[in-house]
């Protein structure tokens, strides 16, 4: 299920040279959201490639918060699908290409 008012706010997506994707997001939620996040990484055929370890999240409306992510980026060139998961809900969803 992928929510369909996301509470958040993409700040940046930057890459860097030593194989990183960095997701910064700004999250001010419009009812408390607590649960379990991580990120999760398919490739073109929607197979799973990675997941993170899952980290406990809890988000009160009028309490802004930041997150940041390392993601580690894959050495075959494809292109990639990334999910940022908060317990069922699909808060994020990022697509990004690696070229040789």
């Amino acid at each position: 299920m992928v929510a369909t008012l996301p509470p958040f706010t993409v700040v940046g997506l930057a890459w860097a040279p030593d194989g990183r994707l960095f997701v910064f997001l700004t999250w001010d939620p419009r009812e408390r959201l607590r649960g379990t996040m991580v990120y999760r990484m398919f490739d073109e055929e929607n197979r799973k490639v990675m997941e993170s370890k899952p980290a406990k999240v809890d988000f009160k409306p009028g309490n802004g918060s930041f997150t940041y992510l390392e993601i580690p980026v894959p050495p075959v060139p494809a292109s990639y699908r990334v999910d940022v998961v908060v317990g069922e809900l699909t808060m994020w969803r990022g697509l990004f290409r690696v070229i040789p």
